[in-house]
Order: structure tokens, then sequence, then C-alpha cells
């Protein structure tokens, strides 16, 4: 892996949440200030004009500040979270890390309120910035995913896409470049979807930085170029400066790579002087410088190094110092001036000590150890050469440290992210089953209703029929006892004619028995002869009979035809039985005995060849 890119873009999301120059928004702060009846409004609005202050008055904001302090004290948590980061961001600018830090986390502190998420999101990404600026890589992290989870609950594109590009310039910054691709990607991926086009070149311009220290010199430049064209295309001059840079950086180290390094160069260069851009002007140089040292012509390669020194003489660039001076020392062992090569060298080992660049104080004195090995100082070489290797094996067991740490971060992300996915697919399987449930209840629920609402249909139906059963039940009930009433008459009346027919002949034949002969004598015996000829007992019984079996579908007919040897008498009975009359009852009716009709009935189940556990009334009724 390598980092070849002598410049990259500013951090222009490296910088705190609060800063707004709006004249618009100032100008309204300051009509509350002046015409609000409430003095906690008006202390507010003092609060939100001392942050659209910082950093261009920071003596006033500090005043206006000062005069809020009440606001410390409010129960409201959004007027002290925003007392809180203003005062985090006027310590940012008057370069107190620390005191920013403290003030940042006392809104980190507030307690959990919906209404002062985005101040919190904010005061934790600010001090992740801090972190990454003080070279605490895990406490940045640390912060960082706090305010990605914030900004997540909030569901903010931006910031979420901001703390993505932090993460990644973290990640690229500690050599961890497949996180720092990750993270790239996924803020890329949100910006695409929003306004602030100047945020998403920042990301393009550092995955091409990625993409360059991971090696992939091809996919950084056309990335590059197509920024480039952009930045043209909208007069974004400043952009287009740094991306002319970035391509030069990587084709001064290609042998072939000259005439796209002073095509860029040319380009930059003009964009660079017209905008007063010296610092840009410088890295220009250099790089320029640093394609003539590859292709072998390192005179030429001094006078842009030395030019470029120049440039950022006054300026106090450390950074590009170093670096210019480390490449000016190689040019000038590649001529043999040794002397001036060991000064370059020191100059940027001087440099890198005070930067802490571990990477630049190995390469320096590996430099130093060469000059002394040319000069015959064998002991220098053994002590700077041993240095310097010590520092490289430090930086390499650092990298690996780095990389192991890479790795574990990605172990822990990619088993967080399954074990979120897994929290979804339970989740997603509880709805499901709860929906499936919750179905199957109402289809439950649907189907017993029906089925009450069938039930309750049938049973009135069913009450309906049992209505007209009963309707028809009582008018059969009806009818059969109009029958038995009509036929018990015809019967009664049978039994009683038949008894006055027979008293009457009984008294006729007495009166002839006993009496002389005399005139009446000729007409009571032709009176009892016309009784005795229109004897209408026996077509009394017929009619009975035919209206019996009319009312009993032909019963009296089946009898006789199923048992002929049945007389009339008991035909008679069976027919009275079948109105289910009681022995007494009919005794009465025929004036018969009831020993008489029990006669009869015995006669009757004889030739009806009856079982004695056969109910003779059953039996008729059957037929």
């Amino acid at each position: 892996m390598r980092k070849i890119i002598v410049v990259v873009f500013p951090l222009i999301l490296l910088t705190p949440w609060f800063v707004s120059a709006q004249q618009t928004v100032m100008d309204s702060l300051r009509h509350v200030i002046k015409t609000t009846n409430s003095e906690l409004d008006r202390t507010h609005a003092t609060v939100l004009l001392a942050q659209e202050l910082i950093p261009e008055q920071m003596d006033s904001a500090r005043i206006l500040l000062e005069r809020s302090s009440s606001l410390a004290q409010s129960r409201r948590p959004l007027l002290r979270a925003d007392y809180y980061n203003v005062w985090g961001l006027y310590y940012w600018f008057k370069g107190y890390r620390q005191l920013s830090i403290d003030w940042f986390r006392k809104t980190l502190a507030l307690r959990d309120d919906p209404e002062i998420l985005f101040l919190q999101a904010a005061a934790a990404n600010n001090i992740g910035c801090h972190h990454a600026q003080m070279g605490n890589p895990d406490s940045a992290r640390y912060y960082y995913l706090m305010s990605l989870d914030i900004d997540k609950q909030r569901g903010n594109d931006r910031g979420i896409a901001k703390n993505y590009y932090d993460l990644s310039r973290l990640h690229n910054n500690m050599d961890q470049y497949e996180l720092a691709y990750r993270y790239v990607n996924q803020a890329i991926a949100i910006q695409h979807q929003g306004d602030n086009q100047s945020a998403l070149n920042a990301s393009y311009n550092l995955k091409a930085n990625i993409l360059s220290a991971m090696g992939s010199d091809d996919q950084a430049i056309a990335l590059y170029e197509k920024l480039l064209e952009e930045a043209l295309e909208h007069g974004d001059h400043h952009h287009a400066i740094i991306l002319y840079n970035n391509l030069t950086a990587i084709y001064s180290t290609q042998e072939n790579g000259s005439h796209k390094v002073e095509e860029y160069f040319g380009l930059g260069l003009e964009l660079a002087r017209s905008n007063s851009r010296d610092d840009l002007t410088a890295t220009l140089f250099t790089n320029k410088g640093q394609s003539l040292l590859t292709v072998g012509e390192p005179q030429s390669a001094i006078d842009y190094f030395q030019e470029a020194l120049e440039m950022i003489k006054e300026e106090g660039h450390t950074h590009l110092e170093m670096g210019i001076a480390y490449r000016l020392g190689k040019a000038y062992r590649a001529i043999g001036d040794h002397n001036n090569a060991r000064e370059s060298q020191r100059r940027s080992l001087e440099i890198a000590i005070h930067r802490q660049s571990l990477d630049h104080q190995s390469k320096a004195l590996l430099e130093i150890a060469a000059l002394d090995s040319l000069s015959g100082d064998f002991q220098g070489f053994a002590r700077n050469y041993i240095a310097g290797i010590a520092l490289r094996d430090s930086l390499w067991s650092q990298e690996n440290r780095s990389r192991l740490a890479e790795l574990q971060i990605i172990h822990e992300t990619e088993q967080k992210k399954r074990q979120i996915e897994e929290l979804l697919l339970r989740k997603k399987a509880h709805n499901l089953h709860f929906i499936l449930l919750t179905g199957g209840s109402a289809l439950v629920l649907l189907l017993l209703m029906l089925f009450l609402m069938n039930m309750k249909k049938r049973q009135k139906l069913i009450r309906q029929e049992l209505q007209i059963q009963q309707m028809h039940q009582q008018k059969i009930e009806c009818e059969l006892e109009a029958n038995r009433r009509e036929l018990t008459g015809k019967v009664l009346s049978l039994a009683k004619s038949e008894q006055l027919i027979s008293r009457l002949k009984k008294e006729l034949r007495g009166i002839l028995d006993h009496r002389d002969g005399g005139d009446h004598q000729h007409d009571l015996r032709a009176a009892l002869r016309m009784l005795k000829a229109k004897d209408s007992g026996l077509n009394l019984w017929k009619e009975f009979e035919s209206r019996f079996d009319e009312l009993n579908e032909g019963f009296i007919t089946n009898l006789t035809d199923k048992y002929p040897n049945l007389s009339t008498t008991e035909i008679r009975l069976c027919a009275l039985l079948r109105l289910q009359l009681s022995t007494k009852e009919i005794a009465e009716l025929l004036q018969r005995s009831t020993r008489t009709i029990e006669h009869t009935r015995n006669s009757i189940r004889k030739k009806m060849d009856l079982q004695p556990s056969d109910n003779l009334v059953k039996h008729l009724i059957r037929l």
C-alpha cells in the first residue's frame, strides 16, 4: 500500500457543524433581540447570533455568550444544548480543543429528548473531529459512530453521510483502506440523493485518494478526471486546482507519465496563479519536480523543488516543506551534491520529528545513512541506518497492528450486520406470524360469525318449520277430533236408533200379543211390518262404515280384506278402537257390558293372531 498524493481535498467536512454566515439569518436574530418581549427568547437569539459571528468576530461572539449564561440553568434542553454547543464552537476556533470537547460533552450529557437529538449528533461528530485531529483514532471512531447512530435514529441523511465521510478519512489516515473505502461509498450513495454537491465532490475525491493508496491508479485517475470535468463545468476553480495536483502526483511516479504531468501541470498552474493559491502552486511544482526526478532529470527537478520551497517559506506549511525537502535531498544526491543533500534531509528529519511522522523520519534517516556511506562515515551510516530500519520496522509493525485492527473492525461490523439482519428477519417473521395469527383469528371469527348466522338462520327455519308442523299437527288433531266426534256421534245415534227400534218392536209385539183383535190390530201389524221392512239400522251402519273409510284411508275395506273372517260386530268394534275409545266408552255407546266388549276384543285378537305383548289398538292404527 502507498500514499503518493501530495495534496488532498481540504477538510471542508472535517469542520464544526454550526458555521453559518448568512447575513439574512443574522439580521433576523438581531430583529428578534430588539423586538421580542420574552427575555428567554431574546437570550436564545443572542446565543444563535454569537454562533453566526464565529469565526469572523470572535470577541463579539464571546461577549454575547457571556450575556447568555442564564441559559445554562434553563429547564428546556434545547436552549441549554444550543448554549453548550456554541461555546464548544467558540473554543474550537480559539484552538482550545479540550475546552471545546468539554462543552460539547455537556450537550451529550443532557437527558434524551427528541428535540435536541440533532444537536447531540452534531456535538458527538465535533468531538470525533477533535480526536481525529489530535491523533486519537479510537476515540474519534467512538464519537463518529455515536453521531451516526443518532442521525440514523433521526433519519438525517446529510448527517449520516457526513459521519460516513469522517469515518472514511479516519480509517484512510490509519492505512485501513478497506474500511475507508466502504465508508466513503456509503457516504456517496446517500449524497447522490441530496443536493450538497460540494460534499459529494469531497467524498469522490477521498475515494480516489483511497484507490490510489490501494494501488488502483487507473481507477483513481478515471475518477479524478471525471471530477475535474465537473469542477471546470461548474467553475469550481479551487477544486479543479486540487484535482490537477492529484493527477500530477499520480503520474509523477510513473516513468511514462511525464507528458500527462506536463499537461496537468500547465493547466493547474494557470488556475492556481490566477486564484493566488501559493500553497497549491507549490504543490504543483513539487509534483513536477518529482516527475523529472522519476525520469532521471535531477538537476531540473531541483529547480522546481527550490521554487516550491520559496513559495511556502512564509506560510508555515511544514507538511509540504517536509515532503519537498526530502525530494530535494534525493535530487541533490542524484547529482552528487552530498552536502546539500544532507542539509535537505536533515531539514526533512527535523520537521518529521516535530510532526511525529515516523514514516518521514525513517525515509530521511535512510537517505542520510546512504550519504554517510558515500562519504565514508561508516559509523554514521550504521547509526542512521539502524535507526531508520528500526523506525521502518516499527511502521511495519504499526501497519500490521492497524491491519489487524481493521480486520477486527470489519469482522465486528460484519457480525453486527448479521445480527441486525437476524433481528430484522426475526422481526419480519414475528410480524408475519402476527399477521397470520391476526388474519387467522379474523378468519376464524368470520367463519364463526357466518356459522352462528347460519345456525341462527337454520334455527329460525327449524322453528318456523316446527311451527308449521305444529299448526299442521294441530289441524290434523282438530280434524281427527272432529272426525272422532262425528263418528262417535254416528255410533251413538246408531246405538240409540237400534235401541229405540228394538224397544218399539218389543212394545208392538206386546200389544199384539195381549190385546184382542180389533180394528187397530190390523194397522199395528202393518206398522210392525213397516218397521221391520224399513229397518234402517243396517243402512245406518253401512253409511257409518262408508264415512269411516273415507276419513280413515279405507280402514274398514283394508280390515275386511286382510281379516275376512271378522264378524260385523267385530268390524264395528275395531272401528271404535281405532278411534282410540276406551272399553268403558265403547260399552256406554253400544249399551253393552264391558265384559261383552272385552270378550269381543279377545275374539278379534285371536282372529288376527296377535301375541299377548301386541297392542290391539296400535295394530289397528298401523293398518
